[in-house]
């Protein structure tokens, strides 16, 4: 007579639902620090926009100098139109890797709706001298 040798086993149904239990806490828990670190993201991706206008005023006000004998005329550099942003195209070529909305007037205010979140940010030109190029501020809404 043959003996018949009981190997095969598998998993309960408590241990698969004390799986997904496990899983469920842990998925609770890590998708909304997920979603945080996106926002965090595209924040910090905002500085490197910020940083590259105050770059286009600083040149906008070197060329201003250089055509006017090293005096600067501020109504060289004072919209953004004049910082190379004059349209929606502009905004959309300069910033392409950005996953939120752009819009400009092409004066003195560019908008930013992030994707992640209902924040609006609002890049605003503060008026340049003959002697210090225009200064951007960004601030949230």
């Amino acid at each position: 007579m043959k003996k018949v040798i009981d190997t095969e086993r598998g998993f309960t149904l408590i241990e698969i639902i004390a799986v997904l239990v496990i899983l469920g806490i842990l998925a609770a828990t890590a998708v909304p620090k997920f979603f945080d670190l996106q926002k965090v993201a595209e924040e910090k991706t905002l500085q490197i926009a910020l940083n590259d206008m105050k770059s286009r005023a600083s040149i906008a006000f070197a060329m201003s100098m250089l055509e006017n004998g090293g005096r600067a005329v501020p109504e060289d550099y004072d919209t953004f139109s004049d910082l190379g942003i004059a349209n929606q195209s502009d905004l959309i070529i300069a910033y392409r890797d950005f996953a939120g909305t752009w819009h400009t007037d092409g004066t003195t205010t560019v908008t930013y709706a992030m994707r992640n979140d209902n924040v609006v940010w609002t890049f605003t030109l503060s008026g340049g001298t003959t002697t210090e190029p225009t200064g951007i501020i960004m601030t949230g809404s």
